[in-house]
Order: C-alpha cells, then sequence, then structure tokens
C-alpha cells in the first residue's frame, strides 16, 4: 500500500501551536495528547496551525506573517477578544477541551493533502491495481506486523506526551503554590514587622512622655524648694536688726560649680547646629574619622600596657607621654592647651607608634604631667569629636550608662549632670536625651563620644 493511502487510513490532524508559553501551552499539549486523531508536530510538518490571539505583536503583523509561513495550512486563533481575521477560525476564551476539538476535527485535512500532495496519474493507476501488499493488509503477514508496530509506537509516543504534559502542568501548579505561599509568608512578615515597629515608637513615646513629665515634677519641687528657701531667708532678714554696714561683701555671681565659658563650650562641644538626620548629606556632618588621632594611640596604649604589664610610651609626638599600667596613669609634658591641640591633630600613617618598656622607671616624675588615664581619654576625647560621633556610633540605638561619671574629676559639659542621670536610669537613644532635656544635639554628642572612648555604654 502507498504511503499516500497509509496516510488516509491513520487520519490524523498534525497540529502546531504558535505564540503559547507556560501554562496555556502546557494545557493545549495535554488536551491534544489523549486525542486519538491528533498528533502536535513542527509547524513546517503541520496541517493544522493554532495561533495565540493575544500576543504583544500587532493583529496585522501576526496574520501576515502566519500566511506567509503557512499558506495552506488550516489556522485556527485563539483570543479572549472578538477578532474577525479572514481566514482564520476564531475560538473566544475561556472554551472546554470538547470545543478545542470541535473546532479542529471541522477542518477537511483531506481537501489540503490532496492540494499540497498532488497524485500523478501513473499513481491513481497503480492505486486502482490489488498488489499483494494490500492483501497482505487482509490476510496479516510481515506488512500486517509492521503496521500493528507503527501503531503501538504512536500509541506509547502519544501516552508519553500525555504523562509529560500533566507532569509539566502539575510542576507548574506546584511552583505557582509555593510562590503564592511565599508571597503570603512575606506579607505577613511585613505585617508583623510593621506592627512591632509601631509598638516599639509607642513605648518609646510614652517613655519619652513619662521622662519629660518626671523633669517637670522636678523642676516644680526645685522651684517650691528655692521659693520657701527665699522667703524663710526674708523673714530671718525682717527680723534681724538692721547693722551699719562696714564693708560691702562681694557676691559670687556664679551660676553654677559646673558653668563653663563660651570659649570652653566651644572648645568641648562645637557650634553646629541641630540636623535632621533622615536627610543623608546632613547626617553625614555629625561624624568623624578619628583614625590616626591621639585618642586612637591613647587608646590602644592602654590595652598593648595591660596585656604586656609594662610600661608604654607614644612615639612620634613633639614630646613624651607613657602610659604606666600598675598606676593606671598618663605621664606626658604636654598641657591642657598643646594637648587640646594633638587632640585635634590628624597625624600621618604610621607617623605615631607604641613602644613597650620594661624594667622602666621615670626619672623627674615632678616635671611630668600626671592625670588618670579615665579622665585624660575623656577630655582628649571631648576635644577631639567637638560635638560630634566617631565613625561606627549610632545616634539613635537603644543605650544605657553603666556608671555615672564624677564631674568632679571629670572634664565637664553643659548639662552633664542632667544627661548622666537620664542614661544612668533609661536605656534611651542619643535623639532621645536630645529631646527629654532640650538641649542641642552637639552636647549630647560630646558626652556620649566621650562615654564611648571608655566603653560606659551598655546594649
Amino acid at each position: 500500500m502507498s504511503s499516500r493511502k497509509r496516510n488516509q487510513l491513520e487520519n490524523i490532524r498534525k497540529i502546531a501551536l504558535i505564540g503559547f508559553t507556560g501554562p496555556n501551552q502546557a494545557m493545549l499539549e495535554y488536551c491534544f495528547s489523549s486525542a486519538v486523531d491528533c498528533e502536535l508536530v513542527t509547524a513546517s510538518s503541520a496541517a493544522i496551525v493554532i495561533i495565540n490571539g493575544d500576543q504583544a505583536h500587532k493583529d496585522e503583523e501576526v496574520q501576515q506573517l502566519i500566511n506567509e509561513k503557512y499558506p495552506v495550512a488550516h489556522k485556527l486563533v485563539i483570543s479572549i477578544r472578538d477578532l474577525a481575521w479572514d481566514g482564520f477560525t476564531v475560538l473566544k476564551k475561556p472554551h472546554t477541551s470538547q470545543d478545542l476539538l470541535q473546532s479542529i476535527r471541522k477542518f477537511d485535512i483531506s481537501s489540503l493533502d490532496a492540494h499540497s500532495s498532488p497524485i500523478s496519474n501513473a499513481e491513481k493507476r497503480a492505486g486502482q491495481q490489488v498488489s499483494s501488499e494490500d492483501v497482505d493488509v487482509f490476510r496479516g503477514g510481515e506488512y500486517s506486523k509492521k503496521r500493528q508496530g507503527e501503531a503501538l509506537k504512536q500509541k506509547l509516543m502519544r501516552g508519553n506526551l500525555t504523562v509529560s504534559a500533566s507532569d509539566r502542568l502539575v510542576k507548574q501548579i506546584e511552583i505557582d503554590i509555593k510562590e503564592q505561599e511565599a508571597e503570603l509568608h512575606a506579607n505577613l512578615e511585613a505585617e508583623k514587622r510593621e506592627y512591632k515597629k509601631a509598638l516599639l515608637a509607642k513605648k518609646k513615646a510614652l517613655k519619652i512622655k513619662e521622662l519629660k513629665h518626671k523633669k517637670l515634677e522636678l523642676k516644680k519641687k526645685q522651684l517650691l524648694a528655692e521659693k520657701a528657701k527665699k522667703k524663710k531667708a526674708k523673714l530671718e532678714v525682717e527680723a534681724t536688726p538692721v547693722a551699719t554696714p562696714i564693708n560691702a561683701t562681694p557676691i559670687n555671681t556664679k551660676a553654677s560649680e559646673h558653668a563653663i565659658s563660651s570659649v570652653d563650650e566651644l572648645q568641648r562641644c562645637g557650634n553646629a547646629g541641630d540636623v535632621n538626620l533622615n536627610r543623608s548629606d546632613e547626617r553625614r556632618s555629625i561624624f568623624l574619622n578619628a583614625e590616626d588621632s591621639l585618642l586612637v594611640k591613647m587608646r590602644e596604649a592602654v590595652d598593648l600596657a595591660l596585656k604586656q604589664e609594662h610600661p608604654v610610651e607614644i612615639e612620634g609626638l613633639p614630646g613624651k607621654m607613657y602610659f604606666f599600667p600598675a598606676d593606671n596613669v598618663f605621664y606626658s609634658t604636654f598641657s591642657d592647651d598643646f594637648l587640646n591641640q594633638l587632640a585635634l591633630t590628624r597625624f600621618g600613617y604610621k607617623e605615631l607608634s607604641l613602644q613597650t618598656i620594661e624594667d622602666f622607671e621615670l626619672e623627674d616624675k615632678g616635671k611630668h604631667l600626671a592625670e588618670d588615664a579615665e579622665t585624660l581619654i575623656w577630655k582628649v576625647a571631648i576635644w577631639t569629636a567637638r560635638g560630634r560621633l566617631f565613625n561606627g556610633m549610632d545616634p539613635e540605638k537603644q543605650l544605657q550608662l553603666s556608671i555615672k561619671p564624677d564631674f568632679n574629676r571629670f572634664l565637664t559639659l553643659p548639662n552633664c549632670e542632667a544627661i548622666s542621670d537620664v542614661w544612668v536610669g533609661h536605656k534611651v537613644s542619643a535623639l532621645d536625651v536630645v529631646k527629654i532635656l532640650d538641649v542641642p544635639q552637639r552636647v549630647v554628642f560630646s558626652f556620649m563620644s566621650g562615654a564611648y572612648s571608655l566603653g560606659w555604654f551598655q546594649e
């Protein structure tokens, strides 16, 4: 039997899919794999082409391209829109598998085969004659076995195609479910974070309000106490006989034992105004890189001396500076004014170095200025920072002082006692302290830099 007769007996509709992707293509493949009279092939071998009518290209371009590439093939376009393409059969979404198969089976593929593969007169005459092969189809034999083998092969191929399409569909569904679960989980976590953030902000606001209330109550008590004291003093004066004054006694008008001059405040806190930390350009202005500064070398000298249990000299300075771990004291030849200038100096790479000195006894200690390590590091840190923070510090981080400084020993700052009271009693950020005490940021930042250099903060 000729190849043409065998194709007519099979009557298989060869179909190609054009423009479909993902789940849509998998569903179509699954639909055709279960139809015994349909077979998916490449577009060049197809008698029927099914086109996705909802592509990104213009309708005219898609029609022209399909007509040029497949002029003799039957054309079925699937779209959610009401299309009217000349020479195309339209199947509108949504549709069922049965609707699709019915549309496919309406095409007359025998006329297409006759058009695409014309039969010569010799073939027609040969077809009218009964050959031994034709008889062999009905009586069995080698040809019949061959046809049975081909049929079995096609059946297995269609079965594999069905399994493959269904597997792809199941995998795609599983992927979609996992993506939806991941998105839902991410949204839930985001909502949790927002809720926690709002809760923390509310607690923080309540804490600040409580601290402000305590501050107002304290001021009120102080005012009442001062008023009572003045009233008592006035009554005592009125009750005391008036005496003729001999010499006028000068009155001490100093507002506080920790009051500092404007020059000292400039050296310790600078003169920068408050900044908006939400703006990156303003935020950068409050930070200082303390690398290659005297402060860093002093802290390194303390660590090295305590580790080696020997005195350490800081070399490279225009004078002498030693740290003795046994006494926890710095000895130097620098006055405070000169030390202030050294604190602001940026030294070159490896310009300063540390030298451990064993069996060393400092001669003429009386000629050297001695100062406790903590008070000197605090002082140099304040002078170095000048109202700024060192890199790595966070003005919005909740911290608490582990000790309360004694400002009879340490270099004072404006409102230093009030700042230490707030930070010792509560876990708050530097910005919280600014709001609670209504003081400039530069004052709190100087305090924070000094305490940070001595390791007084705990989280």
